[in-house]
């Protein structure tokens, strides 16, 4: 009887202790999500990505998960999420969201419940506040109203999207239930964002935003790497594509994170640099406004581009208009400058008092026809200043005291013809008569005019062997030119335009050189330039008996030489005598400097 009892006990005792270490090892095996994921109806090899997108909402209800308002009526968040989870159990998502994020989170759980995929097995996330965020985030609390976690929300951000959040055009939106305004191009004009990938590029789409950036009055530079270096007076945004859609993303420059904005949400903060990741499109933006049709998965997979723009000045805003203050602070005015219509959506009228003022590096400067207003010492002290160019012609713009004074010497400012007697007589202007000129206006724009005419040379002149210059004097030149296996006549202008001045953007009008022959050309005459390019036609007048050499193109060209090639009849042989004596010799041009 005793060994009896010995040995129920030993039996016992092993009972139980397989017993614990069996439901040690169910506990130990049993994932700890905390989630129980009811999948009863599936076969047991069934993966959950081959459900369609009701099933995959279907299932997530049937486990308890609480979907967010607006996914209700979609599953292809709830599907693309499961999917991500079976290729990788411990993807990190990446979305701006916290509703998002955590709903997302909560299906992961589920999913990885199904596979018995242990927590231990999963890389630890990062802190919450490692990842993206919300800038100002508004959540809904338990008794439906929405409460703010930090910050103050905007309404102003309903009704603009990424693009007007990145170039700064917040104020002045449209009060519309459309979040799509300022689409690029919106300000340019001079193209639309189309939505069509095959006609609208990322190198296309970045071309139009330079150009309704510069209509706002920024300077602009387009890169497709980021800038190392960016001044205190810049800006710097990045735009990518997608199938068909466009992000873009807003770096702020004091703490060195980019902030991006969906339409209707508030700004988001974005943890990583642009280049490191696809973008992923957000869902629940700001859900009590989520937008029919927006619950679609986007993705912006393109080349970036990185967009700077900016303006040197400071100003003061008054209304609509503004005022230029001053130069910010670590910024050198140099060269020429161009004054913009526009700052923003404010046209400037007014260059402030001192706003210029000891720009020692500026040499030339164009104020736009928005100015009615050049303040006290304006320019004072530009010590290298020569031009001033102003195109308002509506009036006389209002100067104030010494605003060129200690300006150089050789300074001379532009105004309109229609206002040059105007300008003469005018408050404070009078000191200035002396370096005023006129500027007129044609069809391509304001340009200077200089016009020369019958500059006489001397008589007699053997074109072959002769320079000509404006003062009638002339270098022995060796030789006849030689184009194409002819003789022809080698004629050189010499250094007429061989003083060192920029005359690229010259425009020479109704110019030619008129040479009176004493003998007869039986045929017409071509212009060569030096390398034997063709450029215009000769005339030949027998009552006159003089060649008329069209100068326009040549002089466009910037060549001060050229060689006159006679026509040749059809056996090839020169109907003229190459070296014949020029009589009077004159050289008659107009040339217009277009700014």
């Amino acid at each position: 009887m005793k060994k009896k009892n010995t040995f129920l006990k030993i039996y016992l005792i092993s009972f139980i202790f397989l017993l614990t270490l069996f439901a040690g090892l169910f506990i130990a095996l049993r994932p700890h999500s905390g989630l129980s994921a009811h999948a009863s109806s599936l076969p047991a090899s069934y993966k959950l990505s081959e459900m369609t997108d009701e099933q995959c909402i279907e299932f997530i209800k049937d486990n308890n998960i609480e979907i967010p308002e607006e996914f209700a009526d979609s599953g292809t968040f709830v599907h693309d999420v499961i999917r991500l989870v079976e290729e990788k159990p411990n993807i990190e998502f990446t979305f701006n969201y916290n509703v998002t994020l955590n709903f997302a989170e909560n299906i992961k759980a589920l999913v990885n419940d199904y596979y018995g995929v242990r927590e231990s097995d999963i890389a630890l996330f990062t802190s919450s506040a490692d990842r993206y965020e919300l800038k100002y985030n508004w959540v809904q609390n338990e008794y439906g109203d929405w409460v703010s976690s930090g910050g103050v929300w905007n309404y102003l951000w309903l009704y603009y999207n990424c693009y007007a959040y990145a170039i700064g055009e917040t104020e002045n939106v449209p009060m519309s239930q459309d979040f799509f305004a300022y689409q690029p191009g919106y300000f340019g004009g001079t193209g639309k964002f189309n939505r069509n990938e095959d006609k609208c590029s990322i190198y296309d789409l970045a071309l139009i935003v330079r150009d309704d950036l510069v209509s706002l009055g920024y300077d602009v530079c387009v890169s497709n790497t980021e800038p190392t270096e960016i001044a205190s007076n810049q800006s710097l945004i990045c735009v990518r594509r997608g199938p068909s859609d466009y992000h873009f993303m807003r770096k702020n420059l004091s703490d060195g994170y980019w902030y991006h904005k969906p339409g209707r949400t508030a700004p988001l903060k974005y943890k990583y640099s642009p280049e490191q990741f696809v973008w992923g499109g957000e869902y629940g933006e700001y859900s009590k406004y989520c937008v029919e049709g927006q619950n679609s998965t986007y993705s912006y997979d393109s080349d970036i581009y990185y967009i700077t723009f900016g303006t040197p000045f400071t100003t003061a805003i008054s209304g609509d208009t503004c005022i230029i203050t001053g130069v910010k602070q670590g910024i050198t005015i140099s060269g020429s400058l161009t004054i913009p219509e526009n700052i923003g959506r404010k046209t400037v009228t007014w260059v402030g008092t001192s706003a210029l003022s000891r720009c020692t590096a500026l040499t030339s400067v164009t104020i736009p026809a928005t100015v009615t207003i050049i303040g006290t010492q304006a320019f004072y002290g530009c010590s290298s200043l020569e031009k001033v160019i102003i195109l308002n012609k509506s009036k006389a713009v209002t100067l104030g005291s010494e605003a060129f004074t200690k300006t150089s010497d050789k300074l001379k400012i532009c105004v309109p013809e229609e206002l040059y007697d105007t300008y003469t007589t005018a408050t404070n202007w009078s000191g200035y008569t002396s370096r005023l000129d006129k500027l007129y206006l044609d069809a391509n724009g304001y340009y200077y005019e200089k016009s020369y005419q019958n500059i006489s040379m001397k008589n007699n002149i053997n074109l072959s062997t002769h320079c000509l210059r404006t003062d009638g004097s002339y270098d022995i030149l060796e030789g006849t030119g030689i184009i194409g296996g002819f003789n022809g006549i080698s004629v050189s202008l010499c250094d007429m335009f061989s003083d060192s001045k920029d005359y690229s953007n010259w425009a020479f009008y109704e110019s030619e050189l008129v040479i009176y022959i004493e003998g007869v050309i039986y045929g017409g005459c071509y212009i060569y330039d030096n390398f034997g390019n063709y450029v215009d036609d000769c005339t030949y007048s027998a009552s006159d008996k003089a060649l008329y050499v069209p100068l326009d193109n040549l002089l466009q060209m910037n060549e001060s030489s050229f060689v006159l090639v006679p026509e040749v009849s059809d056996n090839g042989s020169i109907a003229y005598t190459v070296g014949f004596d020029a009589g009077d010799v004159y050289l008659n041009f107009n040339a217009r400097i277009y700014i």
